[in-house]
């Protein structure tokens, strides 16, 4: 329970800094910028995360904030989350999960709707 609250804080902490606050600088009218993060539910020796890290990889080095949970490691974060198998991918935008999904494509996709 206690990594629960520390994760769940950890990523309002990382949403709130990443922009979901108003700008500093005058910016014109229009819709506030909102922070983007893909939580990666993964798991040691799993084919298809192993697969799919390359490409994950390069979602941090384009700017993107990937949160890795390794299911074996924490069984509870993915039993809160309904996880029961790997990989799973869930984009969360301005607090808000728009997709939960174990296809990264559609994550690349999703991500590309900014």
């Amino acid at each position: 329970m206690k990594s629960l609250l520390v994760f769940l804080c950890m990523v309002a902490t990382l949403l709130f800094v990443l922009g979901c606050s108003e700008p500093v600088s005058p910016t014109p009218p229009g819709p506030t910028p909102c922070a983007t993060a893909v939580i990666a539910f993964l798991a040691p020796g799993c084919g298809g995360c192993l697969k799919d890290k390359p490409r994950v990889d390069a979602l941090e080095r384009q700017g993107y904030t990937v949160i890795r949970v390794n299911i074996q490691a924490d069984p509870e974060r993915a039993r809160r989350y309904g996880i029961t198998a790997v990989p799973v991918y869930i984009v969360v935008k301005c607090g808000r999960v728009v997709v939960k999904t174990p296809n990264l494509d559609l994550v690349i996709q999703t991500l590309g709707k900014r």
